[in-house]
This record gives C-alpha cells, sequence and structure tokens, in this order.
C-alpha cells in the first residue's frame, strides 16, 4: 500500500515536470515564452527582434530555466537550463491574445 502511494505520488510529480512549453514572437517581433495551458500574455522575454533566441537561458513564471537549441537547423529543441535535453519541438503558427503569434510547442 505505502509503495503504490509512492508511485502514484510521482506520477503527479512528474506530470507536472513536463509542461508544454510554447515559443513564438510578441507585436515587436521578440521572441518569448510561456507555459502552456497559461495566458500567453504573461509571456517571458528571450531575444529581441532579429536576435537569435537559441543558446539564452530564460526562466519561466514557474521558475524554472530551460534554452533553445537548434536555430537554424534541422528542428527546434527545448533544452533545461544545466543543458541537458528536455524535448523536441514542434512548429505551427497560431495567432493569439495580446499580440502574440505562436510558433513552437515543446513537449
Amino acid at each position: 500500500m505505502y509503495a503504490s502511494k509512492i508511485v502514484a505520488s510521482l506520477g503527479l510529480f512528474l506530470g507536472l515536470a513536463t509542461a508544454t512549453v510554447n515559443v513564438g514572437k510578441d507585436s515587436a517581433g521578440d521572441t518569448v515564452a510561456w507555459i502552456g495551458g497559461e495566458s500567453e500574455c504573461t509571456n517571458v522575454f528571450i531575444a529581441g527582434n532579429g536576435a537569435n533566441p537559441c543558446g539564452i537561458n530564460f526562466t519561466l513564471n514557474n521558475g524554472v530555466t530551460f534554452q533553445l537549441v537548434g536555430c537554424g537547423g534541422a528542428g527546434l529543441s527545448l533544452d533545461n537550463g544545466d543543458g541537458s535535453f528536455n524535448s523536441n519541438c514542434q512548429f505551427g503558427e497560431q495567432n493569439l491574445q495580446c499580440g502574440i503569434q505562436q510558433q513552437w510547442s515543446c513537449f
């Protein structure tokens, strides 16, 4: 019984750690990111208009730090702030609220 509670708790914890990170552009053309399922209006700045957003650490509103890798290559991916791999990103543009254009979802 105790072991099953630990496994269930671990599953809940792991589920929270694997949230989707969305990446896009704001109305100024800056690259921004936000947590999937939360308002894109709460985005955080990654890089200015025209600047390469890869290799720059950014911290989301939940306190977790990431960086984008693979800009200009075959595909974009998301690394943890320590440089370890987190997830691959899928391209898909859509216009959202607050002048945000979503371009990538990393999950």
